[in-house]
């Protein structure tokens, strides 16, 4: 059965208290802030990449705020399309 997941907000995370050991929450759409447990929270964008789990890090809250990392990540997912776009694209002028 499918996991459903609630949004996250600003009170969500400013909230999220730090445990025995690190977690992270998600926003349903593969952006996650990490709670250390020192109590460090940052963010996290997973993505697949030549079917393989890739992890990339967007910074630490607060300094970079929901909006942003939501930001930072559409940003990720259009570097990753060119990225395949032009790594599958064959060599031209080489005749």
């Amino acid at each position: 059965m499918a996991k459903i997941v609630s949004s996250l907000t600003d009170t969500k995370i400013k909230h999220l208290k730090s445990k025995d050991k690190k977690y992270k929450i998600s926003d349903g759409k593969r952006l996650y802030i990490v709670v250390e447990k020192s109590g460090r929270k940052w963010w996290m964008y997973e993505y697949m990449y030549n079917g393989k789990r890739t992890q990339k890090s967007l910074g630490d809250y607060p300094e970079i705020s929901l909006k942003k990392a939501e930001t930072y990540q559409k940003y990720c997912v259009w570097d990753i399309i060119a990225n395949k776009y032009h790594s599958s694209t064959p060599n031209s002028g080489t005749d």
